[in-house]
C-alpha cells in the first residue's frame, strides 16, 4: 500500500511529526499530499520513458508540484498542536 505522506517526509524530514499530526486532523492536507504523490510518482515514469515530449511535460509537473508543495508548507507553518 502506497503511503502519501512518503515523498513529502522525504523531501522535508525535519517537518515529519507535524506531516502526521496533519494526516491524522486535515483532510486538505492530506487531498494535497495525495495530489503531490500523484505528481512525483508522473515525474518518476517520466523520467524513466524515452518520450519525445518528456521535457515539456516534465516542466509542467514540476512546476504543479511546487505549487503543492507550497500550499502543503503553508498548511505546516499555520499548524498548532491541540
Amino acid at each position: 500500500m502506497s503511503d502519501p505522506m512518503r515523498n513529502f517526509i522525504e523531501r522535508f524530514p525535519e517537518n515529519k511529526e507535524v506531516i502526521r499530526e496533519l494526516e491524522d486532523t486535515n483532510s486538505t492536507f492530506v487531498s494535497l499530499c495525495e495530489e503531490y504523490e500523484a505528481i512525483t510518482n508522473e515525474l518518476d515514469a517520466l523520467m524513466r520513458s524515452q518520450d519525445a515530449t518528456a521535457a515539456a511535460r516534465e516542466r509542467v509537473l514540476r512546476e504543479r508540484r511546487m505549487t503543492v508543495e507550497e500550499k502543503m508548507l503553508t498548511v505546516i507553518e499555520g499548524y498548532q498542536p491541540a
